[in-house]
């Protein structure tokens, strides 16, 4: 739940004073800044000597195309000169926000109310007109969501945070592009959620050390959220970094009022980053250690337990459609996956496999002929009925993929290129071309675990130490390899031997 420790609007839109703002010229950014987001900040400005008080604020976006709208009312605040060319943002101690849905086709509207109360809350907007830094911290965070109300369903939720505050600037530019630039510290915070509908009932909580992040957005006017193709042609933009401390969390599954499902997990240091883009998107993570522990009676009479050492990702793809390959990455990998020995007992109660931890790497990358606007929904609507698959690959690379189990190790690295205008040669598919290389030690080794845990009969280990002969050769003790080759013609040849 570390997404809903993310600061929130007003005093969270939140160093330093360049220049002179009036109340007038903060009003004017903060209304600029979730225009460019599609939104409409509406409210009444009422002067009064140096203040500016905003009354029946509300924040109202419109869906495109689909028709209705969605509204987030505000409480009234204050725009206070403080005589030093800085605005202070002041908003009551505690106060309520209603969302409203309106969603095309239904009876009524989908709305629940989010209250916000905060000790120790201080917001100065400083800068120039059109170039607003907002400065913001608090000693206390506390939100509540709750009161959901759907139309013809009978469903409970609730979404309590509560927190250590946060502290932090946000710098708001106009322009041609309106460009956010924020820097966040949010304290460590514990989460709950409740979400209830018949019989069923969900229960979430988990805890959270500090959490920072780093951002910087980029708008162009006249986004449309259904195809904001155009608004990353226009020079849309999203890079973002976190990082955040350990963690951990309970969540608990009743159904009629008993617990069916009961999970604990917890989570060590974890950073990312994010970037969105005309040339793509791309997103990195990488924790430092986690496990988690399930209890279910339908499916163990006893907990399941797990854990690992490290978990990263590393994914890149296109965005926008063109003529020209675009690079892609997909590499994940989970390091040190220790399985609870009480799980062990229940298939291995000999010990006659090998318990080492499990390593897990995938990483590939190449190019795409990419012909698809990913963010055009139109357009996502509209594959099915494509003659042609509009994605395909022109070049992979297997960097590595890579297993480590019961003591054997295999590995894969190779290169193929793909003719996108040959569907011929091998049916179904642009015709690759390439080698790949398959190394592996202690297969035999398993073969002989798993025959002593009585999971395989010795005859029937036969059957796969012939196939391994074959399209194996020994290269060392218990080392096996095997070179795959796909030749321009299409012949695929293992080991110097044409098998296609």
């Amino acid at each position: 739940m570390k997404l809903s420790r993310f600061a929130l609007p007003f005093t969270l839109i939140p160093a330093t004073a360049f220049a002179d703002v009036t109340p007038q010229d903060v009003w004017d950014n903060m209304s600029a800044a979730y225009a460019a987001g599609g939104m409409t900040l509406e409210g009444t400005p009422t002067a009064d000597g140096n203040a500016l008080s905003i009354t029946d604020a509300v924040l109202r976006v419109t869906y495109p195309v689909v028709g209705g709208s969605a509204t987030l009312t505000m409480p009234a605040f204050t725009l206070t000169a403080q005589g030093d060319g800085t605005v202070a943002i002041t908003t009551p101690a505690t106060y309520v926000m209603e969302l409203a849905a309106d969603i095309p086709g239904e009876d009524g509207l989908i709305s629940a109310d989010i209250t916000l109360a905060q000790t120790g809350a201080s917001s100065v907007a400083s800068g120039d007109p059109g170039d607003v830094t907002y400065t913001s911290s608090a000693d206390t965070l506390d939100m509540l969501v709750n009161d959901l109300q759907v139309p013809g369903e009978e469903v409970t939720f609730d979404l309590e945070l509560t927190s250590a505050g946060y502290s932090g600037t946000t710098r708001i530019t106009e322009g041609e592009n309106v460009t956010i630039v924020t820097d966040m510290l949010n304290g460590a915070a514990d989460t709950k959620f409740v979400v209830e509908a018949g019989p069923i009932r969900q229960e979430s909580t988990n805890s959270g050390a500090e959490l920072t992040t780093k951002a910087t957005i980029v708008l162009p006017p006249d986004m449309n959220i259904l195809d904001l193709t155009p608004a990353l042609l226009a020079g849309l933009s999203v890079t973002a970094s976190s990082v955040a401390g350990p963690s951990s969390g309970t969540s608990l599954s009743y159904m009629d009022g008993e617990l069916t499902t009961e999970q604990v997990q917890s989570a060590g240091n974890v950073t990312s980053t994010f970037s969105m883009d005309a040339s793509g998107l791309r997103a990195e993570a990488a924790a430092d250690g986690f496990d988690f522990t399930m209890t279910d009676q339908n499916v163990m009479p006893f907990p399941i337990s797990a854990s690992g050492n490290a978990l990263t990702a590393d994914f890149a793809i296109p965005l926008v459609a063109q003529d020209t390959a675009q690079d892609f990455k997909y590499a994940f990998s989970l390091e040190g996956i220790t399985i609870d020995e009480q799980l062990w007992s229940i298939f291995d109660a000999g010990n006659a496999l090998d318990h080492s931890p499990i390593d897990l790497t995938i990483d590939l990358s190449g190019s795409l002929l990419w012909g698809l606007n990913l963010l055009n929904f139109e357009e996502l609507a509209a594959l099915e009925d494509a003659p042609l698959p509009p994605i395909m690959p022109e070049s992979v690379s297997i960097n590595t993929i890579a297993v480590s189990a019961f003591g054997a190790t295999a590995n894969a690295i190779g290169a193929f290129t793909f003719d996108a205008t040959d569907f011929q040669t091998i049916p179904g598919m642009p015709r690759p071309e390439g080698t790949a290389t398959v190394t592996a030690t202690g297969v035999n080794a398993v073969i002989d675990q798993l025959i002593a845990a009585g999971f395989v009969a010795e005859e029937d280990a036969m059957m796969p130490r012939m196939m391994m002969g074959m399209f194996a050769r020994t290269v060392g003790e218990d080392q096996l390899e095997t070179v795959v080759e796909v030749n321009a013609e299409g012949h695929v040849i293992v080991n110097g031997q044409r098998m296609r």
